[in-house]
């Protein structure tokens, strides 16, 4: 891992959850372009893990972390989109900041807009025009073209593409390795509020608010009745 540039001040990290996203956070946290050192995670409410060591870092209540760690901004690392509001909720109430995450490998065009919490991962590419919301979480090798919104809470897996002019709603969950089709100026393709697209899919038209699509192209998932 090499050292944050000289000079630059590297603040404390409450990482929001103890899952595989935590630790892989916990991880590269410090190489991004506005640094962290990851201090401690946090259960996120079932209680279960606190006390524990999870990725070397202590498992504390929030309450905890914030009382240990009072000069740390925060970061949720939380795949479910409705935990993850809920956990924003939270941490605005108890008046912690809020960090954002941007790998230093990740390659951002001009006129790029990234919202507070959210988290860019290693080997991302953001092209020009690009608005990204707060809490999205982009995870490793994805591409994002020109003229592509991303609104809060929306969650790329790796290596999802999305060519120019795509708009992806509020909560939207992409699925490792999902591919578009590009969208037009005025009329993106559009992915509707907390939709699912499933890994691999190849998606060739708007998908509805809470619709999960699947497949290539992407078709509406058909679930099967269980025999008596």
């Amino acid at each position: 891992m090499s050292p944050p540039p000289p000079d630059t001040e590297v603040l404390p990290l409450i990482i929001i959850g103890q899952g595989g996203a935590a630790r892989e956070i916990a991880g590269f946290a410090p190489e991004c372009l506005a640094p962290y050192s990851p201090v401690a995670m946090v259960d996120r409410g079932d209680a279960n893990g606190i006390g524990a060591i999870c990725g070397g870092l202590p498992v504390l209540c929030l309450d905890d972390a914030i009382m240990k760690h009072h000069h740390a901004v925060a970061i949720i690392a939380i795949g479910n989109a409705a935990i993850r509001r809920q956990m924003a909720a939270l941490l605005h109430r108890s008046g912690i900041g809020l960090a954002t995450l941007v790998h230093r490998s990740v390659i951002s065009g001009p006129r790029t807009e990234i919202g507070a919490g959210t988290i860019i991962g290693p080997g991302c590419i953001i092209m020009c025009d690009v608005r990204i919301g707060q809490n999205v979480y982009i995870n490793i090798g994805c591409t994002v073209s020109h003229d592509t919104v991303i609104e809060d809470f929306a969650t790329l897996s790796p290596g999802v593409s999305l060519p120019g002019a795509v708009h992806i709603e509020s909560g939207a969950f992409i699925g490792t390795g999902a591919s578009f089709v590009n969208g037009r100026p005025g009329y993106p393709l559009r992915i509707g509020r907390d939709a699912i697209v499933g890994a691999g899919a190849c998606v060739t038209a708007d998908v509805a608010a809470g619709q999960t699509v699947v497949g290539v192209p992407a078709r509406p998932a058909v679930h099967k009745r269980q025999r008596p």
